[in-house]
């Protein structure tokens, strides 16, 4: 259709993309499927963002084009089903003013659901000059209906609020699977981000699968400014820039990284305040009894690591919290509130708390370990916003294919070109390294490493002896099926080591089958479990502008069923001819 001009004095141009121009004021449009721009006043707009799956669409993010969708590797347009439905976005430019402004990405469903679909996010973006006053932003989970064999999954659908430089947003609701972005040299104030938590049936088959509760979290993420923010349960404040006047209540996170900078931290009883290697603390931190304090670079891996409250006089409301290590001061930061009492030793420990699972692959979730009253200091782990405690990882020494021969894994750098299954060359998008203490592994069948050895599977398959995390998948008979479910005791076997356990795993720009000891093995994904890596925070230092897309698999998962059943007979008969029935310990 032509360029239409209302009697309002917007602009609808042929694609029905609508333009509010300076000095026109629009009130009440309905925003799905097209883009708002504002130059002028906008009130009271709602953005919808639509979801829509089937059994064979899978599409994936265009990084050529934003706001473009592109085919998956290994998908062609002749297995297309159904329309791919366009964006909503209000983009807020120079001199604009956007109020009320309400957005939400919608989930649909069509048909079965397999491992794969597309979605499509409303989106807020202040440029430069522009205002966004009062916004509420939420995203939607959604779990599909999987096909004969499939798995029940939770899907997350984010809507995203970006500021960029010279933006400036007031009043905003970050609510559950809302995420809002402060660019450098953008502003935010006044911001509330609270999320909650959802009842979803996920895991295998609905007969099997796992009926609880999952936290949907609440994000603001910050590279320029962000002052007055109340993070209440379920919020996850991330500050690369400089945050000030933060009030953090039960379930509330906030994390310091690298760089990042705050004053005027109050941290109530059950909220967590995580404190990077390079943070920088302007005032001291207002604790009160049953707060959190997480310092993610210091390991008490070899039991020598201490830490106290030292009140500036007795009965003082402020003082100093030192964490030590052999009569060494390693962290000395100014507190104040509820300071009177020294921190027990006993409070000192690796954050171990109960669990909870869900979906394909068993992530777990940490949830709020305090007790009320209990003020605690907990070392050499990263916040436990959604943190993922089994993610599928390698070990050293194992030798990944590449472009050169086969490479150690530990001697690897983010842009090495690896071979992948299929014989493409591709670059390393990413590198996630973490240790467990082998106290803390003891027992934890999610964590203990599995030995794989040579031949295990079939005929050089692997090479050599493997070692990788429980659940890693390797892939068998067209399916990523995790080591945990492959063990008999024989040819595959859950070690029991008395030494550090270390994980590598390496991740493309799409998941994807590398080749490890020969075999084929599943490069990381980030399927939420991305924190649960010591150096996560580098991942957002270098891609500041990346945004949580979909996990899409490169196979279908196998954790039961008669497929898995008939794979494990297998292996196991061929474990009884080849190797004698023992088990191994490390």
């Amino acid at each position: 259709m032509d360029t239409i001009i209302s009697s309002s004095g917007y602009v609808i141009d042929s694609s029905g993309n609508v333009t509010v121009p300076a000095g026109s004021v629009v009130s009440g449009q309905l925003v799905s499927g097209v883009t708002q721009y504002v130059a002028g006043s906008a009130n009271s707009t709602t953005v919808i963002g639509r979801a829509v799956f089937s059994f064979v669409d899978s599409y994936v993010p265009d990084p050529s084009s934003p706001g473009s969708w592109v085919l998956a590797p290994g998908f062609s347009y002749s297995q297309k089903y159904g329309a791919i439905p366009p964006i909503g976005a209000q983009i807020v430019q120079s001199g604009g003013t956007a109020t009320n402004t309400t957005l939400n990405s919608t989930p649909t469903g069509t048909g079965s659901f397999v491992g794969a679909g597309i979605g499509t996010f409303a989106s807020q973006t202040i440029e430069n000059g522009g205002k966004a006053i009062n916004t509420t932003i939420q995203g939607s989970p959604f779990t599909p209906t999987p096909g004969v064999g499939g798995f029940y999954s939770l899907n997350t659908y984010p809507t995203t609020q970006t500021v960029n430089s010279g933006g400036l947003i007031s009043g905003t609701n970050v609510n559950l699977l809302g995420v809002s972005v402060i660019s450098s040299g953008g502003y935010a104030t006044n911001t509330t981000v609270s999320g909650g938590d959802g009842t979803f049936v996920i895991g295998a088959l609905q007969s099997s699968g796992w009926l609880g509760q999952l936290p949907l979290m609440a994000q603001q993420i910050v590279s320029g400014t962000s002052e007055n923010i109340n993070i209440l349960y379920d919020g996850y404040v991330q500050d690369f820039g400089n945050v000030s006047n933060a009030t953090l209540s039960s379930g509330g996170i906030l994390e310091i990284a690298s760089g990042g900078s705050v004053s005027n931290i109050t941290v109530n009883s059950g909220g967590t305040v995580a404190i990077d290697q390079g943070a920088i603390l302007k005032t001291s931190l207002t604790l009160q009894s049953g707060a959190s304090v997480i310092f993610s670079d210091i390991n008490d891996s070899n039991g020598m690591v201490s830490s106290l409250i030292t009140p500036m006089s007795q009965g003082a409301s402020q003082g100093h919290l030192q964490v030590l290590s052999g009569g060494t001061v390693l962290k000395d930061i100014p507190v104040q509130g509820d300071v009177s009492d020294t921190l027990s030793n006993s409070e000192l420990t690796y954050l171990v708390t109960s669990q909870r699972q869900y979906g394909i692959g068993y992530t777990d979730y940490f949830f709020h370990p305090l007790s009320a009253g209990a003020l605690g200091t907990f070392l050499g782990v990263q916040p436990y916003f959604p943190s993922s405690f089994g993610t599928p990882c390698f070990c050293p020494g194992t030798l990944i294919a590449t472009e050169q021969g086969e490479t150690p894994i530990e001697e690897l750098t983010i842009g090495d070109l690896v071979r992948t299954a299929s014989g493409e060359i591709r670059p390393i998008h990413w590198i996630g390294r973490r240790s467990y203490d082998p106290l803390f592994a003891h027992g934890n069948r999610d964590v203990m490493p599995i030995l794989i050895r040579a031949d295990a599977l079939a005929p050089g398959l692997p090479q050599k002896d493997l070692t990788i995390s429980p659940l890693h998948a390797m892939f068998i008979d067209g399916f990523l099926i995790p080591a945990l479910h492959l063990v008999n005791d024989q040819s595959i076997i859950q070690l029991t080591p008395s030494t550090e356990i270390t994980y590598i795993h390496l991740e493309l720009e799409s998941h994807d089958l590398l080749i490890a000891n020969g075999a084929p093995s599943e490069s990381f994904i980030d399927d939420r479990s991305r924190n649960m890596f010591h150096n996560a925070h580098e991942y957002q230092t270098l891609y500041p502008q990346a945004q949580p897309q979909p996990a899409h698999y490169c196979a279908p998962r196998l954790e039961d069923g008669v497929e898995l059943a008939q794979i494990q007979t297998r292996i196991n008969q061929r474990a009884k001819n080849l190797f004698p029935l023992h088990k191994l310990t490390a």
